[in-house]
């Protein structure tokens, strides 16, 4: 039991209580890279010639992906574990249901990891940071977000600084929010218990820029930071996403998943069909009093109760060129402060004026 000031004795339930003493005790590291075409499964770290002893049959130490994991695992005994957690071999990717359980665990095995080990394999210094395919994978955005410490190494797998949390490190996290796009009070932040205080389409604008392999991953690596439990079906493809989309405006009843713009998806016309189709996110536009109150996602479309308009007053007009005549008619919003829908500019109107024969008179 614990006891507070105020609330006095709270008595925690057991299994809460268990797991906050296991994971105290029973501390892990856990591993964030990028991928390479010949990473060790989980069948090949099972293939022993006898017990605890790894042997990879045909393949040599020298290959990446094992050297790779060699080095992981040299570094997180350096460091003081005993544990060691990596996606490419600690998952029996050949079992359906284990693999829908590690996808929907994701998550929180990163948030609760006493360590993230991360390993930039482009990158030898902050500089290199803009080119560095770890930031531009699906998957890793969660496992930069979930931990709750975090240590970058360099392609020769040497600390890009000497402290033990680089969430601390202020230069490292500069960049960092620079080339993703995440302000940097985010990605310091304890995560561990979900992205507190963003929206929907801030979320979704971090995603839009990254790429995974299989299409319904684009979906799938989302689950845990939007905190939704989705039947994993590989093979739905682009479906994948747009599911997505409606769980979380079941869940969250939030106006700005719907902006997005670009093509729609072939499962309902107001969802869109990747994470890419959210533009870079706007302050402006989801600041206090922005938005709709009140819709509702059917299965004709998007039913809106009421639909906030923007006051436009008469502003200039200019006379143009052509046989009939023509002109140009500019309008803009009566304030130019933010509106229900965001701030807008200028609306400009051609207009082409036709004579019209008078019909004769008949007396």
């Amino acid at each position: 039991m614990d006891t507070d000031p105020e609330a006095g004795i709270y008595v925690k339930p057991r299994k809460e209580a268990l797991r906050e003493i296991i994971r105290d005790v029973v501390r892990y590291a856990i591993f964030s890279h990028h991928w390479a075409s010949c990473e060790p499964t989980y069948q090949d770290i099972f293939a022993s010639n006898s017990a605890g002893n790894l042997s990879f049959g045909k393949r040599s130490v020298k290959d990446t992906g094992i050297a790779k994991l060699i080095q992981l695992c040299d570094t997180a005994r350096a460091l003081g574990y005993k544990l060691v957690w990596s996606d490419t071999c600690c998952i029996d990717k050949a079992n359906k249901t284990e693999l829908s359980e590690a996808i929907h665990a994701m998550f929180k095995w990163y948030a609760h990891a006493h360590l993230c080990i991360v390993h930039l394999a482009a990158s030898s210094s902050l500089s290199d940071f803009k080119c560095e395919p770890w930031f531009k994978r699906g998957w890793t955005l969660q496992e930069l977000l979930a931990p709750r410490r975090i240590k970058f190494y360099n392609k020769d797998w040497h600390p890009l600084t000497n402290l033990p949390n680089d969430k601390g490190h202020l230069a490292l996290m500069s960049v960092l929010s620079t080339v993703t796009g995440i302000p940097r009070d985010v990605v310091i932040a304890d995560n561990s218990h979900g992205i507190r205080g963003r929206g929907i389409w801030e979320i979704m604008s971090w995603a839009s820029t990254r790429k995974t392999t299989r299409i319904e991953d684009a979906a799938y690596c989302l689950y845990g930071l939007f905190d939704v439990n989705l039947p994993i079906t590989y093979g739905e493809g682009e479906k994948a996403f747009p599911r997505l989309v409606e769980a979380i405006v079941a869940r969250y009843s939030a106006w700005d998943a719907f902006a997005w713009a670009g093509q729609a998806s072939s499962r309902h016309p107001a969802l869109p069909c990747s994470p890419a189709c959210y533009p870079k996110w706007d302050e402006a536009m989801v600041s206090d009093g922005m938005g709709m109150a009140s819709f509702a996602l059917t299965s004709h479309g998007l039913r809106l109760t009421s639909v906030p308009l923007i006051p436009l007053v008469f502003s200039s007009v200019s006379k143009g060129v052509g046989e009939n005549g023509s002109y140009r008619v500019t309008l803009r919003p009566r304030s130019h402060g933010a509106t229900v829908l965001g701030v807008y500019s200028d609306v400009t109107s051609c207009l082409w004026l036709q004579s019209t024969p008078t019909p004769p008179r008949r007396d």
